[in-house]
């Protein structure tokens, strides 16, 4: 398993793995400054699992976004390491909307 930070490269990869957990959410502007906006798992080149961490005005907090991990690949711990990472990533106010 590779994890890492996401970039504008990775449109593709996200935008399948949102589809396919998600239907089309591009609306929301999930796919929207890539760099580095998502935890990205990878299983060899294949995208299994991400989250995000953005800032939302309306809660003046950091918010947790877009989390999915493909039902092959549940149940692996996958989710708890990314979400251990990006609470690492600020010592500020997460807030979760839960509703993605």
């Amino acid at each position: 398993m590779h994890i890492r930070l996401s970039t504008e490269a990775d449109k593709s990869s996200i935008s399948t793995l949102m589809s396919y957990c998600f239907g089309d959410r591009e609306q929301y502007g999930a796919l929207d400054d890539l760099n580095g906006r998502y935890i990205l798992a990878f299983d060899e080149d294949i995208l299994v699992a991400m989250t995000g961490i953005i800032f939302n005005t309306d809660y003046n907090a950091f918010e947790i976004d877009w989390t999915c991990t493909h039902p092959q690949y549940q149940r692996r711990g996958i989710m708890h390491e990314l979400f251990k990472r990006v609470c690492n990533l600020t010592d500020e106010v997460i807030y979760c909307s839960c509703w993605r």
